[in-house]
């Protein structure tokens, strides 16, 4: 085997591993499915629902649209994460009347496909 055959099977080998590489890349992003997301907007972007089975609006960004999402009996109210749960009616009072309302948070948590919000978490920021 001269030095060029040489040279050409490593080009070969090079090219062969830089495609398996990027088809296993392709792959592996194929079979990653989004089953959440999240916006993340202060108590006075969110319109409240008045009941358990009602609808939260909620304008991200002031030119942005509204966005329509559900709640039902199998959402989560938390005040914090990895806290206990609260009722809707208390997280609504606690993000309605925090004294620190420039640093408090709600992370709206909803699955794309039907807009139905899983939980709800109020963060009251630092103190």
């Amino acid at each position: 085997m001269n030095r060029q055959t040489k040279s050409l099977d490593v080009a070969l080998w090079l090219a062969l591993l830089a495609a398996m590489a990027l088809s296993s890349v392709n792959i592996a992003r194929a079979a990653l499915e989004v089953i959440e997301d999240a916006i993340e907007v202060t108590p006075r972007q969110i319109e409240w629902p008045t009941y358990d089975q009602g609808r939260l609006v909620v304008r991200p960004c002031r030119d942005c649209e509204t966005i329509s999402l559900t709640v039902n009996d199998q959402t989560g109210y938390y005040l914090g994460f990895n806290q206990p749960g609260l009722s809707r009616q208390e997280l609504i009072s606690k993000a309605n009347n925090s004294s620190s309302s420039q640093n408090t948070l709600v992370y709206l948590f909803y699955r794309p496909e039907n807009k139905q919000v899983t939980r709800i978490i109020l963060d009251l920021g630092a103190k």
